[in-house]
């Protein structure tokens, strides 16, 4: 009786040979399946442990989305129409489109650390995280030159409300331009699955390439130029600030030696209007509904200050995800080499720049006693709609 095809088949002087039936193959590639079925399970296990990264990630999306979408109906319409308004405006939208938008991404690239299969999707989050990022870092620094020229500079030609929306579209087709290299930074890799082999899948940097390196190299020569330059430019606003009001402190103090209460109120009205001019609350009457709108002017001092602070979080902000990014090229093989919790640290090191779109808000609200009274008067609005 002759062996089944799935048996071995030993002749004599021979040595035994396996012949695998189509039956076999179906038994081996059923065991394989089994024995790799706990590709999810990994990936399961990976989402636990990166789990305080994804609630900081939602908290930062809770908040940014909120504060800026807040900060730029106040900016829009509850102040006076100035580039630096329009600056201000234009940051807030970013800061929105990056909580609304690019932080859902990286919660669904974190639920997705073993499992995600597609490329292109892949280029084009990290190129529109880029985008958006970039667009940001652009106007911080064009909000510094503004405030130059207003302060340093007040006699020269200032940044017009035209220009200024044409400077907004330049910086974003830049941005565009700049993100571009980021589609051949990232893209899918595979990764180890305990005793599978490298079946799992993941958007991470180029492992192989040289390309991240030299791209990360860039934007970080990039960025020190970047906060040196804002840093000298504030220092001289800040060196122009003190001169204004060393010498506010001396007119102040002759006109207190030479005349009495009511002269000095009318030489302050006289010579130094424009002060007042600029800390003044203006009212407008719309045509059709007759309803005093109140739009404020910006105090140059205190916005200054103001963006100063915003520009110096900014700028701090990305330190840990440099750091967090160069350790990771820097370490061979990272996906498979690393712990979970080691991974975790890179992703809330690399997450820290998403820290400053949704502190943004705030820290208007911290420093700009306009935007307090208005947010202030809007809350109360709701409150008063909702108990009704």
């Amino acid at each position: 009786m002759p062996y089944p095809e799935s048996t071995r088949d030993i002749s004599e002087n021979q040595n035994p040979v396996f012949k695998h039936s189509a039956n076999f193959k179906k038994m081996d590639k059923n065991y394989t399946v089994i024995k790799c079925s706990s590709l999810q399970e990994v990936n399961d296990e990976t989402v636990k442990v990166h789990f305080p990264a994804i609630v900081l990630l939602v908290f930062e999306m809770v908040l940014g989305a909120i504060g800026n979408c807040i900060a730029a109906y106040i900016y829009h319409y509850k102040f006076e129409v100035s580039s630096t308004q329009i600056f201000i405006v234009a940051l807030s939208m970013y800061d929105f489109l990056a909580s609304t938008i690019c932080i859902p991404m990286e919660i669904v690239l974190l639920h997705r650390l073993y499992t995600f299969e597609y490329d292109t999707t892949c280029r084009l989050i990290r190129s529109f995280v880029a985008l958006t990022i970039i667009s940001s870092a652009l106007i911080v620094i064009i909000i510094s030159i503004d405030r130059y020229i207003l302060i340093c500079r007040p006699l020269n030609q200032k940044i017009s409300i035209k220009n200024s929306k044409r400077i907004i579209a330049v910086l974003a087709s830049l941005s565009f331009l700049f993100c571009i290299p980021v589609s051949f930074v990232y893209r899918k890799h595979y990764r180890e699955v305990k005793q599978c082999g490298r079946i799992g899948t993941v958007c991470s940097l180029s492992e192989k390439s040289i390309f991240p390196l030299i791209y990360y190299t860039t934007v970080l020569v990039f960025c020190a130029l970047s906060f040196i330059i804002l840093m000298v430019i504030y220092l001289l606003i800040g060196i122009r600030i003190w001169k204004i009001y060393r010498a506010k402190q001396l007119k102040n103090a002759i006109c207190n030696s030479v005349a009495n209460e009511n002269s000095v109120k009318s030489i302050e009205d006289t010579r130094w209007p424009s002060l007042k001019h600029l800390t003044s609350v203006k009212l407008f009457t719309s045509g059709t509904s007759g309803m005093r709108i109140r739009k404020h002017s910006m105090h140059p001092f205190r916005t200054t200050l103001l963006l100063f602070v915003l520009t110096l979080i900014w700028t701090m902000s990305y330190v840990p995800h440099f750091i967090g990014t160069f350790r990771r090229m820097f370490t061979k093989n990272f996906n498979d080499s690393t712990t979970h919790k080691q991974q975790l640290t890179y992703h809330l090191l690399t997450y820290s720049y998403y820290i400053i779109c949704a502190a943004n808000p705030y820290i208007y609200g911290l420093f700009c006693q306009h935007f307090r009274s208005e947010l202030m008067f809007i809350l109360r609005k709701m409150f008063v709609c909702c108990k009704k």
